[in-house]
């Protein structure tokens, strides 16, 4: 801080140093209407060099002269430019900051889904596995009782039956790909849930039926025994 004092008609009495252009400037403001009277001249301290304060000096009310005090800009603007450098960069760490916390909780959120996706392909596979198998089944049944009830040997009881066998198998392969019709209607939330009760021993009744030709073309005996519903299989080879 510089100090100036002056007379009433501003001659300069005392200056703690030396007075340059810019406050000179500074002075000239100050009008001969305000003496007696403390002011503080506020400039623009964005690219003005001081801010200045005046003070009279009086004594038994006669004015004795006045003292300007200036204030040096530039530590302001030093200090405003460090605070806004700062400002900046704490803006810029913040930006970095959030895109990369962002980017972060975005991956954890997604995770889960990208996994049940995952698990949903694995599942599918599985299915579609499963239900390749489940058509290559009825298919051979059809196949083979088609090739035993075309023989010459076959009786009219036997052909009965076994074309009856084909009937049913191409029930079931019906079945089937109503099942994957079903499998779409999933996919696109519009099913709904039936139950149904079915009995065990009708059930491998059936199956022993459908596969009894086969198993006697191949000499194979497969005797089926239901015991307080549950099921006893064994397979006896001939000798």
């Amino acid at each position: 801080m510089a100090i100036i004092v002056q007379s009433p008609d501003g001659q300069t009495l005392m200056a703690s140093q030396v007075v340059n252009s810019k406050m000179k400037k500074h002075l000239a403001k100050f009008t001969s209407a305000s003496q007696g009277k403390s002011e503080v001249l506020h400039s623009d301290w964005m690219k003005k060099s001081y801010l200045v304060s005046k003070s009279p000096i009086i004594k038994k009310g006669k004015l004795l002269g006045n003292v300007y005090m200036f204030l040096s800009t530039k530590q302001i603007q030093k200090m405003v430019f460090d605070f806004s450098s700062v400002f900046i960069v704490l803006v810029i760490l913040t930006f970095l900051i959030t895109i990369f916390a962002t980017a972060s909780i975005a991956k954890n959120l997604t995770l889960p889904i990208r996994a049940i996706t995952s698990e949903t392909k694995k599942e599918r596979n599985e299915f579609f596995a499963a239900v390749t198998h489940e058509l290559r089944t009825p298919l051979t049944f059809i196949k083979g009782y088609t090739d035993i009830a075309s023989r010459e040997s076959v009786s009219e009881g036997e052909r009965v039956k076994y074309l009856s066998i084909i009937r049913d198998e191409s029930a079931r392969l019906t079945h089937l790909m109503d099942d994957m019709m079903t499998l779409v209607q999933f996919e696109a939330h519009n099913f709904s849930i039936k139950k149904s009760s079915v009995l065990i021993a009708n059930l491998m009744d059936d199956l022993m039926k459908k596969v009894a030709g086969i198993l006697n073309q191949k000499n194979i005996h497969l005797p089926l025994v239901l015991v307080e519903a549950r099921i006893l299989v064994s397979k006896e080879l001939p000798h």
